[in-house]
């Protein structure tokens, strides 16, 4: 997965139509607001080697104990505080209070640090016509360089991109969500995947709109040697809190079987992949 590969918050506001049976959805950010982020990942990959007999006891010296599994799991937590509104814009702050990852390799854990923590980032949401878009001004991190900024600053501009339908939805309807994800493999490198996620409405109770999640995934290679079965994919829930206009529940969990043919060898793969974000909302 890439370094910046974030997967965060997005941020809604509410029109109430049909009583509590129907709702609108729009991006929207509050001016003098606190938001505490904890956004965590848990990925394990079980893969095998089948072939060339030769190649593969070369790879069991290198330490590959056949079927070999790695985990990752990393935890993110950030702070964005907005001010005060200044035309069609609202300047915010945010900044990565902690950053924890970890990998296992066959049993064998490390950890992996990141120069992400303690980065500081200054910009404006700004309102456009149909969305609220997030400018990035400056990064405050003396551990990065001009490559990485531009990274990070790109990351952070795609969060909050989205233009979301103009149109109520009604319990039992949906909306989809797309997003580019990049998965390491072992001996092969980087796969990368379009996921599509549909975000169904179930309930609203209590000012909180409840939604069911089904994930699909394509494959992003013209390697036609890649296989991905139909049964890739997977589930999860989100909650919104019409009060607050934001999400403060969002978990996925998504299975990726993968075989990948070289010459004279085969390489399978079962990704699991958990994801969540959780927000809490300060005045």
């Amino acid at each position: 997965m890439s370094k910046f590969n974030f997967l965060f918050f997005f941020v809604l506001i509410y029109i109430q139509a049909k009583g509590q049976n129907s709702l609108i959805f729009k991006l929207n950010f509050k001016p003098n607001q606190e938001y505490e982020y904890t956004t965590k990942s848990a990925t394990k990959v079980v893969i095998n080697f089948e072939g060339n007999q030769e190649l593969i006891d070369a790879l069991k010296l290198q330490g590959f104990n056949l079927p070999a599994t790695v985990k990752s799991d990393s935890e993110i937590k950030s702070k964005t505080r907005t001010m005060k509104k200044k035309g069609n814009k609202i300047p915010f702050s945010m900044e990565y209070m902690s950053i924890n990852s970890y990998q296992n390799f066959n049993d064998k854990e490390s950890k992996i640090e990141s120069p992400l923590s303690g980065t500081i980032i200054y910009g404006d949401y700004q309102n456009t016509n149909q969305s609220y878009l997030s400018i990035v001004d400056s990064i405050i991190n003396s551990k990065l360089d001009t490559k990485d900024k531009t990274l990070l600053k790109n990351s952070i501009e795609k969060l909050v991109d989205t233009v979301y339908s103009e149109k109520p939805l009604g319990l039992g309807q949906s909306f989809k969500k797309y997003a580019i994800i990049e998965i390491p493999i072992p001996s092969y490198g980087q796969l990368k995947f379009m996921t599509t996620t549909r975000y169904s409405l179930i309930e609203i109770i209590k000012e909180k709109a409840y939604f069911e999640t089904v994930i699909d995934l394509k494959l992003l290679s013209s390697d036609s040697l890649i296989e991905i079965t139909p049964t890739s994919g997977g589930n999860g829930n989100a909650v919104y809190d019409i009060m607050e206009s934001i999400v403060t529940k969002n978990e996925m969990e998504y299975t990726i079987p993968v075989k990948i043919k070289r010459e004279n060898l085969t390489i399978t793969a079962q990704i699991n992949i958990q994801n969540s974000d959780n927000v809490i909302v300060k005045k």
